[in-house]
């Protein structure tokens, strides 16, 4: 009911926007304490763990900036209930269905036992999924919101989720006939780990939509301990074997992102080539693939907090910046983060996402008008990690082109409409169509990117999200800094 009334927050009639607001935000505030007083929550009962999963979704990604807060607290408490269980280390046993005959109408307790069968096997897959999406949403926040990631891939002691045909079967002997068909094309159950590291190693997988999301983000994972690693390593001073060691772990990260993308671009047909169909696709976990692939990409590349910071962000995680954490990531950014190909690397593919967000078709470079914008910011099918990474992406594109060029070396459009910001963007974005690699990005001048930030800002503050409209104050803050003369 909370999910749903949010769908109704970008509807036209303001009246049931705000009414839909109120509604979802009231059962919101109440209903953790309820699942949390209540006697199941120490039994690893399923619905309670799908209960605190929809609700950290929902707190985290529509709500006010009080229930993000709030979720983000909680977030580490679900995950020990997980691990207080069998929920991260469930094996299978039965997954799949038993070989005897139980074709025989008069065998009657045999095809209850088979019903019965079938019922464990639902829960059981149903309990991994459930598991798989926490680990997801715990990659995933941690590189859009800068959290601390809770969960590690090697406590993923679960096989990944089965194939499409075999979720979607109405009867026992349907399943029986699928997974005989699965078992004769030498498809196998495949556990996450091993999944991975064929995924590190370019080597073929056979799994599903959600299957291959699950992966990217165990890259997200990997990527994120290991940075942590390094920084532990850097601020103790400890003298490392090889200086270049950051660069190779990064290096092979962005590698086995980029295989992924290929990989997935090639096993889902129903998704063309162009880049701007990604944001179409049905089968959508946490937001299209497209933007978890860019997000993944600027996280390794980009921290959004410093980002944030060098925006003029006063308060971080909740909590007040002092000047001297201010001056110290401004100058991270700006000698030891804008030099560097990190940068470039982040700036590349930032400006990809926003293009292919944009740009109708990267054939014909035809641009998105007035009505897309509009479509595209009160769109009930936009999810929240899609308007996410283009925040992140146009934050690293100004954090980049702001220390790097300086302030915008083109005026500003002089028109105050949507219309002439929207004409801005498609000028800007129509002079990176020559940038096709990282290298590129240096090359080009990027600060006339102020018409781009006032759509945004136009299309964040459309919605009900908060942290958006907090987004969008920063990005004006933004355009007040590359149109300075200082």
């Amino acid at each position: 009911m909370i999910i749903g009334a949010s769908c109704s927050m970008k509807s036209e009639d303001h009246a049931l926007a705000r009414s839909a607001t109120e509604f979802s935000t009231i059962l919101a505030w109440y209903l953790r304490w309820e699942v949390f007083s209540s006697m199941h929550i120490q039994t690893n009962n399923l619905w309670v763990f799908q209960t605190l999963l929809l609700l950290e979704t929902y707190e985290k990604t529509c709500s006010s900036r009080a229930l993000h807060e709030r979720a983000h607290i909680h977030h580490a408490t679900a995950i020990t209930l997980m691990r207080r269980g069998s929920f991260l280390v469930g094996s299978s046993p039965l997954d799949t269905p038993p070989n005897q005959e139980e074709n025989d109408p008069e065998n009657q307790t045999s095809r209850s036992s088979s019903d019965l069968w079938w019922e464990k096997w639902i829960e059981r897959e149903a309990t991994r999924r459930v598991a798989f999406a926490a680990f997801m949403i715990d990659s995933t926040h941690a590189a859009m919101f800068g959290h601390s990631m809770i969960m590690v891939t090697h406590e993923m002691r679960l096989v990944l989720p089965c194939d499409d045909a075999l979720w979607s079967a109405t009867s026992v002997d349907e399943v029986r006939k699928v997974e005989t068909m699965l078992r004769l094309n030498g498809v196998k159950p495949l556990p996450f780990v091993e999944g991975l590291q064929r995924t590190l190693n370019d080597q073929e997988i056979h799994t599903n939509a959600f299957g291959r999301s699950i992966l990217l983000c165990g890259l997200l994972s990997v990527s994120w301990h290991m940075n942590q690693r390094e920084m532990q390593i850097s601020s103790l001073d400890v003298k490392s074997n090889g200086a270049d060691r950051g660069t190779k772990w990064r290096r092979s990260i962005t590698r086995a992102f980029d295989l992924w993308r290929g990989t997935y671009e090639h096993t889902t047909q129903s998704i063309s080539n162009d880049m701007s169909k990604w944001t179409q696709d049905a089968d959508a976990l946490l937001g299209s693939r497209s933007a978890l692939f860019h997000l993944a990409q600027l996280s390794v590349h980009a921290n959004i907090l410093e980002c944030q910071i060098t925006a003029g962000a006063n308060r971080v995680l909740g909590r007040i910046m002092r000047k001297q954490e201010v001056e110290t990531a401004r100058r991270r950014i700006r000698n030891e983060w804008a030099p560097t190909m990190e940068a470039r690397k982040a700036t590349f593919y930032a400006i990809r996402f926003l293009c292919s967000v944009f740009c109708k078709s990267t054939e014909s470079n035809q641009f998105c008008d007035h009505n897309f914008i509009t479509n595209y910011a009160t769109s009930n099918t936009t999810l929240p990690i899609h308007r996410w990474v283009l925040y992140y992406a146009a934050l690293v594109v100004w954090c980049y082109s702001y220390v790097a060029d300086g302030p915008a070396h083109v005026p500003a459009s002089l028109g105050s409409t949507i219309d002439d910001h929207i004409q801005d963007m498609q000028h800007f974005l129509r002079s990176t169509e020559r940038i096709k690699s990282p290298e590129d990005v240096a090359f080009h001048r990027l600060n006339g990117c102020t018409g781009m930030l006032k759509v945004l800002c136009y299309i964040f503050r459309m919605g009900t999200w908060e942290l958006l409209h907090e987004g969008a104050d920063l990005l004006t803050n933004c355009i007040k800094l590359i149109n300075s003369t200082e």
